[in-house]
């Protein structure tokens, strides 16, 4: 299926030969060119991508202007205005919930190049094709211990009551303060801190997105550097 919309080449092509005057393909272009603005701000950026700037509360907006908003969203301005947040309708509309194209999304999973290409063009940092190298880059973490055992020995490995004296027989922790983890995701300061104010913020943001694609019974941690 094709997504490329172009009304200019629509307007030439379906005039009937004999009405193919300059004139007449100027007046079908100008009809349809809210048609072409309509694709162009909303379908075509859904498929691809859009690439607007960051929002910034110095900057003065024009009608028209697209910026990206901490929320990934891009919106659209369309009373002029400076310094009033893209969520304040009274200036601004949401045109796209995702800045990232559904093509590219399309091929996130968490394999460990594709995750972490994920995880950069998502938050902003560089990606390198090879493990480790990104700015945002996953770490596997190697561990023999298990959380728990039951029964310490076979003989012990029978009938377990949770009222019974002898419980702490048969359950033994090896160390249930310490989390165990499967990989770490690394992000440096200069893009962690600017995601929200506090630390629990920031790993909620990126564990909303980061969750999406890590398996289920896969554990992970964040860390800074």
């Amino acid at each position: 299926m094709s997504y490329i919309v172009n009304t200019n080449t629509f307007a030439d092509n379906f005039t009937p030969p004999k009405k193919r005057l300059s004139k007449f393909k100027a007046f079908a272009r100008v009809l349809l060119y809210p048609l072409q603005v309509l694709y162009d701000t909303m379908f075509g950026t859904y498929k691809d991508g859009n690439l607007s700037s960051d929002w910034s509360n110095a900057t003065a907006y024009g009608i028209g202007d697209q910026v990206k908003y901490t929320d990934k969203s891009i919106y659209q301005c369309y009373v002029a205005n400076t310094n009033n947040v893209p969520t304040n309708t009274a200036y601004w509309f949401n045109i796209q919930d995702k800045f990232v194209g559904i093509e590219p999304r399309m091929k996130y999973n968490p394999q460990w190049l594709s995750f972490e290409w994920a995880l950069n063009e998502w938050f902003g940092g560089t990606f390198v094709n090879s493990p480790g190298a990104s700015d945002i880059y996953v770490s596997l973490i190697t561990t023999t211990d298990t959380p728990f055992w039951v029964g310490i020995n076979s003989n012990e490995s029978s009938l377990v009551v949770s009222n019974n004296v002898d419980i702490f027989g048969w359950i033994q922790a090896v160390d249930l303060t310490a989390a165990v983890y499967d990989f770490t995701i690394w992000i440096p300061t200069v893009i962690w801190t600017p995601l929200a104010g506090t630390d629990l913020e920031r790993e909620r943001i990126v564990r909303a997105f980061a969750d999406t694609y890590v398996l289920a019974g896969v554990t992970y941690n964040l860390d800074t550097y």
